[in-house]
């Protein structure tokens, strides 16, 4: 039997609790959800660099591991400080790893952030990629719509505000097959107490 970490919540507590924040800080505290993570007071203040990048702006990534992206390029630089000084003393890019993203992988990016953004506008959609958000994805969406976990109205696929703080699982059904099993943001707590009982 794993031993439970004192004071840790359960899933549902935590839910529970970041709902209520969420909820409250927008009815009584006049924040703006900006998306599934932040909320802010003002426009002026808002977050620019995650939303940029999100929205296909590029990023240039200095230093050790910084991550960059070019239109349809990413790169990741090197991990070893003794490797990034070499590369930059002898005139190199300190680069480690790239990637260039496939078209299926732009439109897949599209709705995953779209969704994080807490809504995807069909026009704008359309314009990026040359078609209906819906002919690629309509099965999708209309599962998620009756699972009360999106609306449509037309114009915007939007997560409902009492779903915001699990537009990060939600957008996962946008997930290619080939990134299904990458990059789980969230442990279960059963899995984190079993890994608190590894270490203890």
């Amino acid at each position: 039997q794993t031993r439970r970490a004192p004071g840790l919540l359960s899933d549902e507590e935590e839910a529970k609790y970041a709902q209520y924040a969420f909820e409250r800080l927008q009815d009584e505290g006049g924040y703006i959800a900006k998306n599934c993570y932040s909320l802010t007071r003002s426009e002026e203040v808002a977050h620019v660099h995650a939303p940029g990048v999100w929205d296909g702006e590029s990023l240039l990534g200095l230093g050790l591991s910084a991550y960059g992206v070019f239109g349809s390029k990413m790169y990741q630089n090197t991990l070893e400080l003794k490797d990034y000084e070499r590369s930059i003393v002898s005139g190199n890019r300190p680069i480690h790893r790239a990637h260039l993203i496939s078209a299926r992988e732009r439109v897949a990016r599209t709705m995953v952030f779209g969704i994080k953004k807490l809504g995807i506008s069909r026009s704008r959609f359309r314009e990026q990629h040359g078609f209906e958000v819906t002919l690629l994805y309509g099965d999708i969406v209309r599962n998620l719509i009756e699972q009360g976990l999106l609306i449509d109205d037309g114009e915007t696929i939007r997560v409902p505000r009492s779903k915001y703080i699990y537009a990060d699982d939600i957008c996962r059904a946008f997930f290619l097959p080939e990134h299904q099993t990458m990059m789980r943001g969230h442990l279960t707590r059963d899995k984190i107490d079993s890994l608190v009982a590894e270490h203890a």
